[in-house]
């Protein structure tokens, strides 16, 4: 239909222009990029509406070009609605227009939109690690995609442009100073100054106690400290001297123009001004609660403050406004068209030289301080919260999870201070360490996942984007810091009454190729095994009852050695747990199965029963199982006592708890025909040899038959008793596996006993 439409409209047109004249051509509606789009690729897309003119010889003229004047633009000549650029600098801002040719008369011009390319790469969280994430040895970095590239260069180091100083107080810094010349300055609670001194932090004594807002230095010679209380500190170059400005609220910020001229804001809105020696405070028309000022001439001063306060002082008054929503803690200008306030909830304005307008800052966190130099920004705040500015703002590494309340640039120059004496510095770049690992990334890559970091070490990382013609800015550096050592998971840290077979388990090391497993019998593993292997797990047998063992591990991979993983202990069991016959048992069978409960590991057990409690004269087998079977019948309705022990290779566990059971009572097979009671196969199961114990009362003769289930006789013969227990032993051969029926017959009753033939 599109077609059809717009041939239809062309006959019209046509048409129309012969009837009633000329009508020029129109300039295309543009589409793509918005106007004053930002982070657009180097490769972007210009797009515009087609349109219609008396002929169907349409053509297009577009000009690109990076001043709005178009002084020396690119230019094409197309007859499509659209081209695609490529190879445009990176983190530029780019005009352009486009106007329409009807067989060689061209419309007017479109209007003129602008975009600025995206000026470096920008780092996800998914699936890559947040900031100061602790990873494996092989993590996985994340970054938006972004076309029209060559590739990535990926930068891993152990060092980058911050580190962390000694500052020798424990007192919350509140605010840095850096002059021109590199002179460094901290303030913070308790009257704490900090200057860095050659080549460590020293502390100053300025004659307060009170918690200290903000410093500034016009010379070496020429520097204040402000803080709570109004109070203000001066130093001449040779003492600290005490500042009368005649209030009492609270100083925050401070700025100077020159030697002459600077002033001070606090809370209540004030605002005092210096002049050639002398301070006055200036009635501004605001009465919120001001923290930051900064100067940029007698004529261009900016202060910002609580409620979405910005004011401006033009040399003559000061005016205010609201920008945002905000508290606003900080504010600093480049010149007088590019300035920022930064503040609660992460939120940053930017003054363009005619509008404040919010900028994209990635985070949520307050922001308590923002600085700028040399085209770079940089803004901090809670919870260690850091932000790079190289024309959009971008998250970075801090090396810190606290509050960081100032930040000062100057030149080459960065201090950055907060909670309990948190104090970093610059190191001129950083990414210079030995380790440094580069790698050239695939342009098409959205991630890269990195490995053989070594481990338990804090990483720093970052990247630009490449093309034929240009690289991006490094990205702001984002840090993760490697697990040191493995996670253990079982057995349980501090167990008891373990199995001397254990399974041990450790949570897997990601990135590592093998490990060593290692287990002592003492703490300092003087007396220790070490076992290498290429699994997270490993069944591993101890040879000592009732002792305390000590199991660590370490990962490998072909660049490191991590260190050893927290220690954990366990103590082996030193006593075997009867099952049955359960303890003062009664009515036991002659021949009973002893049980107990299995240990894991031991290949032996050693069993005593007797008829005395004090074992004088036990009956002793040594079995391989958790079980024994009686060999001979026990003498009726007596009480026997049992113990078990275990033993392993070079050791033996301390003996069980002493059980007691009582056999069952005498009843002949005369008296009853009770098989349970009057005869007694055993073993049973069998391989076709048993015994049979007969109990008669009287004595007499019995006639023993062996059958199988179909009545089948195996076996006849007469047996001649005694009155008592009688003991046959049969052998019956080879037979078949089954059941058997063993009958024993007196002139008035027969007994039948099954016998399994195993």
């Amino acid at each position: 239909m599109k077609n059809i439409l717009t041939f239809s409209t062309l006959l019209f047109l046509l048409f129309s222009t012969t009837v009633f004249g000329e009508v020029n051509i129109y300039p295309p509606t543009l589409r793509t990029p918005d106007d004053g789009g930002k982070g657009l690729p180097t490769d972007v897309l210009l797009d515009w509406d087609a349109v219609t003119g008396e002929t169907l010889n349409i053509t297009y003229e577009v000009q690109l070009a990076t001043d709005a004047d178009f002084t020396d633009p690119f230019f094409v000549i197309t007859p499509l609605t659209a081209i695609q650029t490529e190879n445009l600098l990176f983190g530029n801002t780019y005009y352009w227009k486009v106007r329409a040719f009807d067989d060689g008369s061209p419309s007017d011009w479109t209007e003129t939109r602008t975009f600025t390319t995206t000026n470096t790469v920008v780092f996800k969280t998914n699936p890559g690690p947040k900031i100061g994430a602790m990873v494996y040895a092989d993590p996985l970095i994340s970054w938006e995609k972004i076309t029209g590239l060559t590739g990535f260069l990926l930068q891993v180091d152990t060092t980058y442009q911050f580190a962390e100083d000694n500052s020798g107080t424990g007192e919350t810094l509140n605010a840095t100073f850096v002059s021109e010349a590199g002179d460094k300055w901290a303030v913070g609670d308790g009257g704490t100054v900090l200057h860095f001194d050659t080549a460590q932090w020293v502390t100053v004594d300025v004659g307060t106690t009170a918690n200290l807002n903000d410093v500034h230095f016009l010379a070496e010679d020429d520097g204040y400290v402000i803080g709570d209380g109004g109070v203000m500190v001066h130093f001449d170059g040779t003492s600290w001297n005490v500042v009368d400005l005649g209030t009492s609220e609270n100083l925050n910020g401070i700025a100077f123009v020159d030697a002459g001229t600077g002033w001070v804001v606090g809370d209540g809105g004030l605002t005092v001004r210096y002049t050639d020696g002398s301070w006055t405070e200036e009635t501004t028309g605001n009465s919120n609660d001001l923290f930051d000022i900064y100067a940029l001439s007698p004529v261009n001063v900016w202060a910002c403050g609580a409620s979405k306060t910005v004011i401006h002082f033009n040399g003559t008054e000061w005016s205010g406004q609201e920008v945002g929503t905000k508290d606003y803690y900080s504010i600093w200008f480049a010149d007088e068209n590019n300035g920022w306030v930064a503040g609660k909830s992460g939120k940053i304005f930017y003054f363009n030289g005619l509008e404040w307008v919010e900028q994209s800052s990635a985070t949520t966190k307050d922001l308590y301080s923002i600085s700028f130099a040399n085209g770079f920004g940089y803004a901090v705040g809670k919870s260690g919260t850091m932000l790079f500015y190289t024309g959009e703002w971008t998250l970075m590494a801090s090396g810190f999870s606290d509050n960081i309340f100032g930040i000062y640039s100057s030149g080459i120059n960065t201090v950055y201070a907060g909670t309990d004496g948190l104090l970093a510095s610059s190191t001129g770049g950083g990414f210079d360490s030995p380790y440094l690992l580069e790698y050239d990334v695939p342009f098409d890559s959205g991630s890269y996942q990195v490995s053989n970091l070594l481990f338990g070490k804090t990483f720093y990382y970052r990247m630009r984007a490449v093309h034929a013609v240009d690289s991006s800015e490094w990205s702001g550096p984002w840090s993760m810091t490697t697990y040191a050592a493995p996670e253990l998971d079982k057995p349980n840290n501090n167990s008891s009454d373990t199995d001397l077979e254990q399974l041990f388990k450790w949570d897997l090391y990601e990135g590592a190729t093998d490990y060593v497993f290692q287990i002592g019998a003492d703490e300092n593993f003087d007396v220790s095994w070490s076992i290498p292997l290429d699994s997270n797990s490993l069944e591993f047998t101890t040879v000592l009852f009732g002792h305390d063992f000590f199991w660590r591990v370490h990962a490998l991979h072909p660049v490191d050695i991590s260190d050893w993983s927290e220690v954990w202990s366990f103590t082996t069991v030193n006593t075997v747990s009867l099952d049955l016959p359960e303890d003062n048992a009664e009515d036991v069978n002659t021949c009973p199965k002893f049980v107990w409960e299995k240990i894991n590991g031991v290949p032996k057990y050693e069993i005593y029963i007797d008829a005395d409690e004090n074992f004088s004269d036990p009956v002793s087998a040594i079995v391989n199982t958790n079980l024994s079977q009686c060999q001979e019948s026990m003498e009726r309705n007596t009480i026997y006592y049992w113990k078990v022990r275990a033993i392993s290779g070079i050791d033996s566990s301390g003996w069980s708890a002493t059980w007691s059971f009582k056999t069952e009572g005498y009843i002949g097979v005369d008296e009853n025909v009770d098989a349970r009671h009057s005869i007694r196969v055993y073993p049973n199961p069998s391989n076709g040899e048993f015994s049979l114990t007969i109990n008669s009362l009287s004595g007499e003769v019995y006639q023993l038959s062996v059958t199988d289930l179909t009545g089948k006789a195996l076996l006849e013969r007469e047996v001649i008793c005694t009155p008592g227990e009688n003991k046959v032993n049969v052998q019956l051969g080879e037979l078949d596996k089954g059941i058997y029926l063993v009958n024993v017959r007196n002139s008035s009753q027969v007994v039948t006993e099954k016998l399994m033939i195993k």
